[in-house]
Parts: C-alpha cells; sequence; structure tokens
C-alpha cells in the first residue's frame, strides 16, 4: 500500500470512530453521527483495499476496533428487531427495527438515507456495512467467496460450508476465533460472522436477507438468513 493512502486511511479511521460516539452521544445531532459512521467506513476501506496487503493482524485490530464502535452505538440506541441486509448500488444497508418486525423490503428501499429513518410508516436504524468494499473482486461461487473473506483474509474461522435453498441461506462455521455472544448488537445485527455473511450474501445475489437465527457451541456457529420480502 501507499503511504499516503495508508496514512489517510488510518485518519479517517480514528476521525469517524472519535466523531460518531461524540456526536451521538454528547451532542445528539444525526446528521453529524451520520458523517462519523461514514468516515469511519471510508477509513476501514482505505486500509483493507491495498496495493501491498497490509499483514492480517494489523487487518483484524483495525476491524475489531470498527466493531466495538458499532457496539457502542447498538447499547446506546438498543433496537428490539433482527436485522435486515439489503445491498443497493455499491452499498449493503443494514437495517435494524425498534419494533420486533421489520418493515417489507419494498418500504426499506424506498427509505431516506438517514442514520435513523423511516421505513413504512416506522422507524429503523439504517447502517452503511463495513464489508461492500471488502467484497469487491471476490469470485466463484457463494461459499467461494464467503470463505475467502470469512476464513482466509479476516482469519474470523477456521472453516465454513454454506446450504443454499429458494430462501433461505445457512452458514456452518467452524474453529470460530472471534467471541461476541452478547450485547445488543449481537442481539439484532447478529455476530461478527453473522454481519459479514450476510452482507456479503446479500450483496452477490441481489436480495433482501433477514438475519433469523444464531446458535453456537464451543466454535462452532450457525447462521440463518431468510430472504425478507
Amino acid at each position: 500500500m501507499k503511504p499516503s493512502l495508508l496514512t489517510l486511511g488510518i485518519f479517517l479511521l480514528s476521525f469517524g470512530a472519535l466523531l460518531s460516539p461524540l456526536s451521538f452521544f454528547l451532542l445528539q445531532n444525526i446528521p453529524l453521527t451520520s458523517l462519523g459512521l461514514a468516515t469511519l467506513i471510508l477509513g476501514i476501506s482505505s486500509i483493507m483495499l491495498p496495493e501491498e496487503p497490509m499483514p492480517k493482524r494489523e487487518v483484524m485490530a483495525l476491524f475489531k476496533d470498527s466493531i466495538k464502535n458499532f457496539d457502542l452505538f447498538f447499547e446506546e440506541v438498543r433496537p428490539k428487531g433482527k436485522a435486515v441486509y439489503l445491498a443497493e448500488d455499491e452499498a449493503v444497508y443494514v437495517f435494524v427495527p425498534f419494533a420486533k418486525e421489520a418493515p417489507p423490503a419494498t418500504e426499506l428501499a424506498r427509505a431516506p438515507k438517514r442514520l435513523i429513518t423511516e421505513a413504512g410508516g416506522r422507524p429503523v436504524l439504517m447502517l452503511l456495512s463495513p464489508v461492500a468494499e471488502m467484497i469487491r473482486g471476490l469470485g466463484g461461487g457463494l461459499e467461494e467467496a464467503l470463505r475467502e473473506l470469512v476464513v482466509e483474509k479476516l482469519e474470523l474461522a477456521e472453516g465454513l460450508k454454506l446450504v443454499a435453498k429458494k430462501d433461505e441461506f445457512i452458514i456452518e462455521l467452524e474453529g470460530v476465533k472471534i467471541d461476541d455472544s452478547k450485547g445488543f448488537r449481537r442481539s439484532s445485527a447478529g455476530s461478527v460472522c453473522a454481519l459479514i455473511s450476510a452482507s456479503l450474501l446479500a450483496k452477490l445475489t441481489k436480495s433482501c436477507l433477514k438475519l433469523a437465527e444464531e446458535r453456537g457451541e464451543g466454535g462452532r456457529l450457525s447462521i440463518r438468513l431468510l430472504k425478507h420480502e
């Protein structure tokens, strides 16, 4: 990676990590919070799309820091519903309803681009997934793309298997290396592995996916995603 690009990525990541929680918790300013999250994601993207790859240990450290900021945000907002993942152009949006059920996919697609937006007359949290830039260039089938990102690039697990059905995806992970079994982000948007897998599959299949269930035991994790209409 060119030093100037690396420096820019670190600067954007640091600035976004500082601006987003301060804007939301202290200033209670939604536009500034959105700007902070966007800057945070842009910084991650700049770092994780290198010309000369960074060491994986450094990439993972930066990625974990970004997830911690998402955790702080979810702990403050505390949404109740399960996340819905929707790809649009080059972006992947994570919609988290404050009520138990998410609005229909058609309403989510028409929702104004705001941090706390409205779809079908109901308020929902709207976040940009940090995975959108990371999945560019991933080839092969769905399982191969998932394995390349989750197992090889980010080293979040040792093995991965995908079962794809008409309206359902089941991702089976073995040797999961990251423990995030608690918190509002886990209960609504899913684990780190679920967040990444759902974002990638929504992007590659051009469909709207809902996190239906997660089950984990030991180093194993099962993620169930359903098409959301």
